[in-house]
């Protein structure tokens, strides 16, 4: 990826969308599907931000 910060604004968008489809929408075995895939991309899109960080400051 060229610009490394898509990687946060994405990871902290989808952790957004999970908080805010948690208190807003009547909870069914969906909605906790799709909750439960976006608080994991939010966790995947953040680690590999900080993997990226990290490899750039050995550099």
């Amino acid at each position: 990826m060229r610009n490394k910060n898509l990687l946060l604004v994405f990871g902290q968008l989808s952790l957004a969308f999970s908080i805010i489809l948690s208190q807003f929408v009547t909870e069914t075995n969906f909605v906790s599907c799709i909750i439960g895939f976006f608080i994991g991309l939010s966790i995947v899109f953040n680690l590999a931000f900080l993997i990226s960080l990290k490899k750039k400051k050995e550099n």
